[in-house]
């Protein structure tokens, strides 16, 4: 009776539908480990232009995209704050990245400006873009420290400097995050 049974578990061991399946599973949990290491090595950037330059945001932390439209101007505030919409009832501020930036103002405007709205902690503040080029996945091998690259930026606000392609010139990464909790936007905050 032993001898039949290890017969019988010799034959499941040489089963091809067996041998088959386990293969299968294997290759499928190689091409997922494979997927997980590339999405690591990646980052989400939004592209936009602002003043002539581009530059680059985390994804993940745009809400929305929407038409720069009616903005209510807010009294004594600076003039990188444009002032506020009201979007689906929220009050969100809006700021003028070129301003805030201090870059020279040009016809860009005109092109198709945008409201790049962010949330950062629950905070939702909209950037005022001349136009967005897209959402592009970068491959953390094309991110450059900020010493390495001019820019006009504050050091403090970048995340670094990124270079979709070969071809192509490089861009600042902003750090929203730094730019927001910054001090240029403290002063609504206490």
């Amino acid at each position: 009776m032993a001898d039949q049974d290890l017969e019988k578990s010799k034959i499941e061991e040489l089963d091809p539908a067996k041998i088959i399946e386990e293969m299968r599973e294997e290759y499928w949990k190689g091409i997922a480990q494979a997927e997980d290491e590339t999405e690591q090595q990646r980052v989400q950037l939004l592209v936009a232009e602002v003043a002539g330059e581009k530059f680059a945001m985390d994804a993940v932390l745009c809400r929305t995209i929407t038409k720069f439209g009616y903005v209510t101007r807010v009294p004594r505030t600076p003039a990188f704050m444009l002032g506020v919409i009201n979007l689906r009832g929220q009050i969100i501020p809006v700021i003028d990245l070129a301003a805030l930036f201090r870059l020279p103002a040009g016809n860009q405007r005109q092109l198709k400006p945008r409201l790049v709205v962010v949330e950062v902690e629950g905070s939702r503040t909209a950037f005022l873009a001349d136009r967005i080029e897209g959402i592009d996945f970068i491959d953390l091998s094309r991110v450059r420290e900020s010493e390495t690259i001019s820019s006009p930026v504050k050091a403090e606000y970048i995340k670094g400097h990124v270079a979709p392609r070969e071809d192509e010139g490089w861009m600042t990464y902003l750090d929203v995050v730094k730019i927001i909790e910054g001090p240029e936007l403290s002063f609504g905050r206490k």
